[in-house]
């Protein structure tokens, strides 16, 4: 778990810092009866050594609507008679690092490996309240500033795709 300084945006008079963890499930064996198998294992993407998230990450996502409408020749406008939430995108920015070319290449493969799940879990604590959500298989984007093979830095931006539902617990 990193701790980092509160961003600028946000109205903070002292020096506070916020925990932020977030985490990926990687495992083979994910949620066949509905919870995280024991063999399962996570990816950190904000430990501070290999992975950190980028400012920008978790601001801004879209809740949209599947409704059932109806119409009547004899009144003005539509019904809407049901209305069920769709899976919800929000864009993660995840800055990866390694020593040489051969373990920034090995740790975006994880990455984008873990994202590439047909089904997976994922989870962001922030200090002391724990969200997470089942994900599906997300289009991410891997930039570097160099060429790959010579890279000790990438940028992967990812467009998790998760289910509208999520779960708010308090960490201790």
């Amino acid at each position: 778990m990193t701790i980092v300084p509160f961003p600028n945006n946000v109205h903070n008079t002292s020096n506070e810092s916020i925990k932020l963890d977030v985490r990926i499930s990687t495992s083979t064996y994910v949620y066949s009866n509905g919870s995280e198998s024991y063999l399962g294992t996570w990816i950190d993407l904000n430990d501070g050594v290999t992975y950190k998230i980028a400012k920008g990450s978790f601001e801004n996502s879209a809740v949209q609507f599947r409704r059932d409408e109806v119409e009547n020749p004899f009144l003005e406008g539509k019904y809407t008679i049901n209305a069920l939430r769709e899976n919800v995108t929000e864009e993660v920015v995840v800055y990866v690092y390694g020593d040489n070319s051969m373990s920034t290449a090995d740790a975006v493969r994880n990455l984008t490996d873990a994202v590439s799940q047909i089904r997976y879990r994922m989870e962001i604590t922030v200090d002391d309240a724990r969200r997470s959500w089942f994900c599906y298989a997300s289009d991410y984007t891997v930039t570097t500033t160099i060429e790959f093979m010579h890279a000790r830095m990438a940028e992967v931006k990812i467009q998790v795709i998760r289910d509208p539902v999520e779960i708010l617990e308090e960490v201790w």
